[in-house]
């Protein structure tokens, strides 16, 4: 079975790539980044993002942190957030 892949661009207009499950944990779930992000104002964090594309599915493994479990590349998207002063650092775990 494949996974499906959507693009999103953030309000910030950084593009985000998530999964079916990525989308519903982290933008759907009160735990979830797009409460971290700040987002909630959108009522559903989901909501706050603009769907750009979906994208074609790939073999291979998501690079993943080993402390907290959260995507590089979703991890690489906060920092620069972080960096450009849109949320502050947030507490991871």
């Amino acid at each position: 079975m494949d996974t499906e892949f959507q693009s999103w661009r953030l309000p910030s207009g950084q593009l985000l790539v998530l999964c079916r499950g990525c989308e519903l944990e982290e933008f759907m779930v009160p735990t979830g980044w797009g409460y971290r992000l700040g987002l909630s104002a959108y009522g559903l964090p989901i909501n706050a993002l603009q769907p750009v594309s979906s994208v074609p599915s790939v073999s291979g493994l998501d690079k993943f942190c080993p402390q907290c479990n959260l995507r590089l590349a979703f991890l690489k998207v906060v920092e620069s957030l972080v960096e450009i002063g849109v949320i502050g650092r947030p507490e991871i775990g």
